[in-house]
């Protein structure tokens, strides 16, 4: 292993040198007399010491600025003319910089009064405001002084003959500043500075020397540390490998012993599977019925058979052909009789399943979705239910013929439904309806009178089911009797298809004035588009179109239509519905609710493609392969363990008998209900039809005693021949009822009613219905163009100022009725009114008839 190169060496500024150790010295004096270290100071000092002054010369090197500090910090202001106080003060810095040299050489041989050295005060404020004199001979005091130290520690230090460390001077730049400084000294000192000079450079060079030799040692202690380091690291490493290598081998071990083993267990296996092989060769038959009946294998395999479609007749076959292909022979197949039987024993199988499905849903406490839906299939009314989970599972929970389709009926057999689940307690239905938080279904009036039946018996169950029900506040109890009714979507779009189509269908009639069309012409034009072959490049040529003019009023006709219909389908779901506010209890209790009845509709689909290949098939056969094919049991049979699949096999088998007669009685029931309810209803029929003939023979009657008028003539003539108002009144009525009754006549209702509201119709008022029935018994044809307005056969009084052109009288007030009311091709409105004195008419405009209604010209009566 090659050894690692050594770090490289740090810059000076980082490491910790002289020059910094002193600074940090300096600066600490400097603290302690509270002078920062520009050489500023908040109070005024009584005097300069020698140690401050030699820490404000570390930090100022020129003597102007720092002779105007030292008169700062002892409060002497400059007075002009200081040039012989700056002299003085040049020979006190010079003197006290050999003292403070000569005192760093050697602390230890220094006495103790040349320790006391740097307490000594230098420069009081007297120093700058006595007089020459005085100054003189406190300058000549203090120079003894300072050169009495410098030269007793010049000697010591040159007859010592060591230096130490600390006497280097800090850096390079303090060399000069010195030296210029000692230029500048008397001439009497020249001699001490070339001594000193050149001792310093000596130093300098040995301190260079040592200070080169320390940082290449501090390196290689970093670069030793960094090896040792990388040492330990490798040692705990190879520890930590060898540990690894340790357990490998005994993982190694353990592995060698298993494959050991497992080569055993194959070679047992193989002679085993040789065995066998052996055995199936010589054997060659099976027995798939042991004693009087089949195994519940052979059971599992009709069932499974009947799953793919195999018919009653052809299982049996279909054994023998697997068992030919693999060279065995069955002692005995199934017959299609017991194939029917399995089959109808599968009912209870698949009922297995959705009990098991609801009693984990129910302990998982899920709430449920009821979907529900009813149709026709032949003569039989068949009811379906079904449940979808909170996690979106949908379970079928049956078929169920019922006599009627009505809601009490509907919950009767959904009830049946439940509780013909194996193994379901007595309040096993209760639980189930309580957990039951939304139903979907379509918006026919007996599924909403079923939803509310619901909602009646979970109100009835609360109380046996919640604990504590009759604790909890009114608030609390409408949140859990709270259950929420969905319209299947499809349906919703279906009915709107209806809603476009007459919408469309109006408006074509408008614009071309036929009189009666089966369908709009755009539905043509949508089944031409639904073509094999064609049908993409129609509809693009459709959709693609630039819209017209007409397009636009018929989308916009359509669009109004919408919002009706959506109004009124979508009530629970606008301001003030049921389901305006979306709390997150009732989406978490709705989560499982699906957009549509699909789920339904494809039960009843599939139910509907085995009644269509199999018409023979039994109802209850039929329910069972729908039941196992909607919600996958075999699947979930094939995760059952053996044991629970022999014992469901042999449940499903010992109750076939009850299934027949349960069967049996239920057939019988309902032809029994259906007996009766057809026996009610012809009962009702005879009973309506007695009636209507005694009404016809009745109506007749009065026609025989009043004659049958069938002009206007024998209108005035029968009319003339009757005496009182009370005989024209009835004579009149025999006409209108005998027409409506008898004779059948088509037209609006409003013509054979015998009054307006509460008030009954007059003698004139009767005279023109009748006289209206007349023209159109005379005219049928006009009755469907007729019958589109409501205004038409109204009578109405109009004032008129003079004669109308095509009136022969000039009476100011005449009365009538509305004849006919139509609309051009241009679509515009007209008005046909007949008039009663004259039997004139006049056609005027749509607009200036609403006019004439409005200014009460004409007054409707």
């Amino acid at each position: 292993m090659e050894d690692i190169e050594p770090p490289t060496k740090l810059a000076r500024t980082e490491q910790n040198t002289p020059e910094r150790r002193a600074r940090e010295t300096h600066l600490g004096v400097l603290n302690n007399y509270g002078v920062n270290q520009n050489l500023k100071s908040n109070a005024v000092l009584a005097g300069i010491t020698n140690e401050l002054l030699i820490a404000m010369l570390f930090f100022e090197k020129r003597l102007q600025k720092l002779f105007e500090s030292v008169r700062d910090l002892v409060g002497i202001e400059s007075n002009g003319d200081n040039r012989r106080e700056y002299q003085r003060f040049r020979r006190i810095v010079t003197n006290l910089r050999k003292a403070s040299d000569a005192e760093k050489r050697d602390k230890r041989n220094l006495s103790d009064k040349s320790i006391n050295f740097y307490k000594i005060t230098a420069i009081t404020p007297s120093f700058f405001c006595s007089n020459d004199g005085e100054v003189d001979n406190s300058f000549d005091t203090s120079e003894k002084k300072l050169d009495l130290v410098c030269n007793s520690e010049t000697e010591i230090a040159s007859s010592s003959g060591t230096i130490c460390d600390q006497t280097v001077p800090n850096s390079a730049n303090d060399v000069h500043d010195e030296c210029e400084i000692f230029q500048t000294a008397s001439i009497s000192d020249k001699n001490i500075h070339e001594r000193c000079e050149s001792k310093y450079e000596s130093l300098k060079k040995k301190y260079i020397s040592l200070q080169k030799t320390n940082d290449a040692l501090k390196h290689f202690k970093k670069y030793s540390q960094v090896v040792l380091l990388n040492a330990r690291k490798s040692k705990k490493q190879l520890r930590v490998a060898n540990i690894s290598v340790q357990k490998l081998k005994k993982n190694f071990n353990a592995k060698i012993k298993q494959l050991a083993a497992t080569r055993t267990f194959l070679r047992e296996k193989e002679e085993l599977c040789s065995s066998l092989l052996s055995e199936l060769n010589s054997f060659k038959m099976a027995e798939l019925k042991k004693g009087k009946s089949f195994s519940n294998e052979t059971v599992l395999a009709v069932i499974k058979l009947k799953d793919l479609g195999v018919s009653d007749a052809a299982v049996g076959k279909a054994m023998e052909i697997v068992g030919e292909m693999v060279g065995v022979t069955f002692n005995c197949v199934p017959c299609p009789s017991t194939v029917r039987n399995i089959s109808l024993a599968t009912l209870h199988f698949a009922r297995t399943h959705i009990k098991t499905q609801l009693s984990d849903f129910l302990d998982e406490g899920q709430s449920f979705c009821l979907v529900s839906d009813e149709t026709t299939k032949g003569t039989k009314k068949i009811q379906t239910f079904g449940v979808h989970s909170s996690d979106g599972t949908f379970i079928c929970l049956g078929l169920e013929q019922v006599a009627e389709k009505s809601a009490k009926t509907a919950f009767d057999a959904l009830e049946a439904s439940v509780n013909s689940l194996p193994g379901a307690s007595p309040d096993f239905f209760k639980k189930f309806m309580w957990k039951v938080k939304s139903t979907m279904s379509d918006s026919a009036r007996t599924e909403i009178k079923f939803n509310t039946i619901i909602e009646e018996y979970r109100s009835q169950v609360a109380p046996e089911v919640v604990e504590k029900y009759t604790e909890l506040s009114d608030q609390e109890k409408t949140k859990l009797l709270n259950v929420s009714n969905f319209f299947c979507q499809l349906h919703l779009v279906s009915n709107f298809t209806n809603v476009a189509l007459k919408c469309l269908l109006n408006l074509e009639l408008a614009e071309t004035g036929v009189s009666r069309q089966e369908e709009a012409s755009v539905l043509t034009l949508v089944k031409a588009a639904d073509s094999p072959t064609v049908s993409g490049l129609l509809f693009r040529s459709l959709v693609e179109a630039t819209p017209s003019d007409d397009g636009l009023e018929a989308a916009s006709l359509i669009s109004k239509s919408s919002l009706v219909y959506f109004k009124r389908v979508f009530v629970d779901f606008l301001p003030g519905g049921k389901h305006e506010i979306d709390s997150d209890e009732i989406r978490e209790d709705t989560k499982g609710a699906p957009a549509t009845n699909r789920a339904s509709e494809s039960v009843f689909a599939f139910m509907t493609h085995l009644c269509d290949t199999k018409p023979n098939v039994r109802f209850e056969v039929c329910t069972a392969s729908t039941l196992l094919k909607k919600n996958r049991t075999l699947s979930w049979f094939g995760n059952l363990s053996e044991e629970d699949q022999n014992a469901i096999l042999s449940e499903s088998r010992s109750v076939l008998s009850q299934l027949k007669c349960d069967v049996r009685e239920r057939q019988a029931h309902i032809r029994q209900v259906v007996l009766q309810l057809a026996r009610q209803k012809n009962q009702i029929a005879s009973q309506k039809l007695a009636k209507r003939a005694s009404d016809q023979k009745r109506y007749t009657a009065d026609i025989v005693r009043y004659g049958f008028w069938e002009s206007k003539d024998d209108v005035e003539a029968g009319l003339i021949k009757l005496n009182t108002e009370k005989l024209k009144k009835e004579a009149l009525a025999a006409q209108l009822r005998f027409r409506d009754k008898v004779l059948n006549q088509r037209a609006e209702r409003q013509l054979f009613k015998m009054s307006s509201g509460q008030n009954q119709c007059d003698i004139p008022q009767l005279t023109r219905k009748l006289l209206v029935l007349l023209e159109l018994d005379e005219q049928p044809g006009r009755f469907l163009l007729l019958a589109n307005s409501e205004l038409v056969g109204k009578l109405f009084i109009q004032q008129t100022s003079d004669s109308l052109p095509s009136s022969s009288t000039s009476s100011s007030t005449r009365s009538g009725f509305i004849e006919d009311v139509w609309t051009d091709r241009r679509g515009h409105d007209s008005v046909k009114l007949r008039y009663d004195d004259d039997g004139s008419f006049c056609k005027m405009p749509r607009k200036d008839f609403d006019m004439s209604v409005s200014t009460k010209s004409i007054i409707f009566i």
